[in-house]
């Protein structure tokens, strides 16, 4: 606002001086020959003119560039709001995915709890006449273990016994593996399944199953395998 006031004086000024000049010409100097004399003389006020005009267009660039100058930084906190919100965005959008991996994993963790119990029912279900003694539940695991260990009894002897414990521990690491929750949480869950297995159960469920390739991936990636070859240093221990 202050530029426009100062042009427009500017050019009120010139404006003036030229009807001065024009008033000094006809009105004051009657004599033609000295009117042609201060005409002359005009002349160089026309070089202040045309002097005046090219002062006019620079000053015209110079608001051009101060115009420029607001407009960039305009853009640039524009750009900067921009950014704000596209950061705001990507929060968000970081909660909501942290929040659906949450929902995911508890909703897979009482998946697991309840194939657990089913788990167990089916340990309940075992019943296996064992040297002239009937073994139910998960008290056939240490007598089996000791004598397949001694090798007086072969698994294939009581496989079809147990078979339905045994696929019920694997359906729950399938069903682990496959989830849609990252390594680490898939993790914690085979270590919620280990617990809930017995060294005697997990013995017998390895050997079971040690020529099913699949089955003994599942194993050492869940870190049963591991646990596995310590209950054997324990038996020849």
């Amino acid at each position: 606002m202050k530029n426009i006031k100062i042009f427009l004086y500017l050019a009120l000024g010139i404006f003036l001086f030229w009807v001065l000049s024009y008033v000094i010409i006809f009105f004051v100097i009657c004599d033609w020959d000295s009117r042609g004399t201060f005409g002359d003389t005009f002349g160089a006020i026309n070089s202040l003119f045309a002097g005046l005009a090219f002062a006019g267009i620079i000053y015209t660039i110079l608001l051009q560039k101060d115009e420029l100058t607001l407009q960039r930084k305009d853009l640039n906190l524009q750009t900067k709001v921009l950014q704000l919100q596209v950061d705001e965005i990507a929060r968000s959008a970081n909660q909501l995915e942290m929040q659906r991996k949450l929902m995911n994993y508890q909703t897979v963790q009482t998946s697991i709890n309840n194939l657990i119990s089913v788990h167990r029912n089916s340990i309940d279900d075992i019943d296996i006449l064992f040297e002239n003694n009937t073994l139910n539940g998960k008290k056939a695991f240490l007598p089996v273990h000791e004598a397949i260990a001694k090798k007086t009894l072969d698994i294939s002897d009581i496989d079809a016994h147990m078979n339905n414990c045994f696929n019920t521990f694997f359906y729950i690491l399938q069903f682990i593996n496959g989830s849609d929750i990252d390594d680490n949480q898939k993790k914690v869950l085979a270590q919620i399944l280990s617990i809930h297995t017995s060294d005697s159960e997990l013995f017998l469920i390895y050997k079971a199953n040690e020529n099913e390739k699949q089955q003994i991936l599942l194993f050492e990636r869940y870190g049963f395998y591991e646990r596995y070859t310590k209950i054997l240093i324990k038996n020849y221990n």
